[in-house]
């Protein structure tokens, strides 16, 4: 983003005929443009091009560097490299691989134009499309896309800060307070969507808040100011679970229906074998002539039921 600057023409007429008031006219116009003119995006030199990250705070910032990151990884691998005296040598692929991790390991440092430093530690920019600045409560996040096209957010690191009065906030999805501001730390209850809370302070990343008897952390992205918001999504999970119970109670009176039709084909089908079943039929006709030559004989039938009748010819 490029600065946006305010242009003052001033005719040579007009410079002419207000000779003494021109300082104070250009002091004024100078003002003007200085309350007009947008802080400048962020650019980031990186190996292979650079990194613009879009400014989207009222800080004015003077540069941004990278700079490598003293990790528990490298001291590992030395106190590793020491501790092996059966290994006079060590295995280039491992070392390379140590090499690599130590390597990848690095911190974004932001420095404001008065002076104020701001670290964001372990980041791959290389990595990053579209990254953000933004400002919440005091801290600097950064919001980027990662190689997987996933919407990702590094925080700066910092104290904790304490608010200088109550924030009252809501929770904006299910969430759980924690004792420490860890994801991995215990959960000490579970906010449900439109809860209150009392915010008291914050770390880069989270909200210290107040509910009822209980003090925690609650991750900064599920809690807001803006009631508004939280009672739109608020209704609209009511509208979803309204819509989820219709289209339940819609496909459960439409499997009754199939239940019960399926019931009736079948007992149509039990009374029809019933009365197949009950009914008399012929089930064979053998024929028997008389010895005399007359042509007469009689039929032997036998029915369904095993009954057997005779009938002449």
């Amino acid at each position: 983003m490029k600065r946006k600057m305010v242009k003052t023409l001033i005719s040579v007429s007009l410079a002419a005929s207000m000779a003494l008031g021109a300082p104070a006219a250009a002091w004024a116009a100078e003002d003007t443009a200085a309350q007009t003119e947008e802080p400048a995006d962020i650019t980031l030199a990186l190996t292979e091009g650079e990194l613009t990250i879009t400014n989207q705070t009222t800080r004015v910032f003077s540069g941004a560097e990278l700079k490598e990151t003293e990790t528990p990884a490298d001291e590992n691998a030395q106190e590793s490299a020491e501790g092996e005296d059966a290994q006079e040598t060590a295995n280039p692929e491992e070392e390379a691989s140590k090499e690599t991790e130590a390597a990848s390991s690095m911190s974004l440092v932001i420095t404001e134009e008065n002076g104020g430093v701001h670290i964001f530690d372990q980041v791959e920019v290389e990595n990053w499309t579209d990254p953000l600045i933004f400002d919440e409560y005091g801290f600097l996040y950064i919001r980027y896309t990662d190689a997987e096209g996933t919407t990702q957010e590094a925080a700066e690191t910092a104290e904790e800060k304490t608010f200088e009065g109550a924030v009252t906030m809501y929770a904006s999805s299910n969430v759980h307070i924690r004792e420490t501001a860890d994801q991995e730390s215990e959960s000490l209850k579970v906010l449900q969507l439109g809860d209150e809370v009392t915010g008291v302070g914050a770390v880069p990343g989270w909200i210290k808040v107040e509910n009822d008897d209980v003090t925690g952390y609650v991750y900064h992205s599920y809690v807001t100011e803006n009631k508004e918001q939280v009672d739109a999504l608020v209704q609209e999970q009511k509208e979803a679970e309204e819509a989820a119970a219709a289209a339940a109670q819609a496909a459960a009176e439409a499997q009754a229906a199939a239940d019960a039709a399926a019931a009736a084909q079948a007992a149509a089908a039990a009374q029809q074998q019933q009365q197949q079943t009950t009914q008399v039929y012929e089930v064979s006709r053998q024929k028997f002539d008389d010895c005399d030559g007359s042509g007469h004989g009689y039929w032997e039938i036998t029915y369904s039921d095993g009954s057997v009748a005779y009938e002449e010819y």
